[in-house]
C-alpha cells in the first residue's frame, strides 16, 4: 500500500480506428478512451467510446436489451418471413467516476454515465414465385430506427460515526428516452 501523499499521477489508454466500407455502406469507425488521475487519494476517471461496429461495453443500464423491441421482435421476423434483419448499431458513450475521501471520517465516491444507441435496420428482398402460367415478383423493403438515450448517476457518501457505527447514504437515479421510425413497402409484378 502506498502512502496517501505518494499517490499521484496520471495514466490512461486511448485508440481510435476507421476503416472504408464496401460501395453503398458507410464507412466503420471505432474510438475508446480511458483516463485516470489519482492525487493524494482523490481519485477522478473519465471514460469514452464511439463506434459503429455493433460493440457496446457500456450497458444501457435501464430498459430492454439491445436487438429486443420492435427492432428484433418476432412481429418483424414474422413479417420478413425466415429472413434475418441486418443491423447496424451505433454507440456513443462516456462517464466520469469521482472518489475522494472528506476529512477523517466521510468517504464519497459518485458517477455519471450517458448512453446513446442508435439501431438502424435497412433491409429489401425480391422473391420470385413461378407458377405453370405465370411468374409472381415481390418486392419488400423495410427501415427502422431506434435510438435509445439513457443516462445514470450513483452516489455514495459513508460517514464514520464512531469506531462501530457507519452511516452509508447511496441513491442512484437513471432515465431513459427512445425514439422509433419504422416504414415498410412493397409491390408485386404480376408476368405472363
Amino acid at each position: 500500500t502506498l502512502k496517501r501523499d505518494k499517490r499521484k499521477g496520471y495514466f490512461g489508454q486511448n485508440s481510435l480506428g476507421l476503416g472504408t466500407a464496401r460501395e453503398g455502406e458507410a464507412n466503420r469507425y471505432q474510438g475508446r478512451l480511458n483516463l485516470n488521475r489519482f492525487n493524494n487519494g482523490t481519485q477522478l476517471s473519465l471514460i469514452g467510446q464511439a463506434n459503429n461496429l455493433n460493440q457496446q461495453n457500456f450497458t444501457m443500464g435501464i430498459g430492454p436489451a439491445q436487438g429486443s423491441g420492435p427492432v428484433g421482435s418476432s412481429e418483424m421476423s414474422r413479417s420478413m418471413g425466415n429472413q434475418t434483419p441486418t443491423n447496424v448499431i451505433e454507440v456513443r458513450a462516456v462517464g466520469v467516476n469521482y472518489r475522494d475521501k472528506w476529512g477523517q471520517r466521510a468517504e464519497i465516491s459518485t458517477s455519471y454515465f450517458i448512453n446513446q444507441a442508435i439501431t438502424t435496420t435497412d433491409q429489401q428482398s425480391r422473391r420470385e414465385r413461378i407458377l405453370p402460367d405465370r411468374s409472381l415478383t415481390t418486392l419488400e423493403q423495410h427501415f427502422s430506427r431506434n435510438q435509445q438515450v439513457a443516462h445514470r448517476l450513483n452516489l455514495r457518501l459513508d460517514l464514520q460515526l464512531d469506531s462501530v457505527t457507519s452511516l452509508r447514504f447511496a441513491p442512484s437515479v437513471s432515465w431513459q428516452s427512445s425514439d422509433f421510425i419504422r416504414s415498410r413497402g412493397g409491390k408485386q409484378i404480376n408476368q405472363r
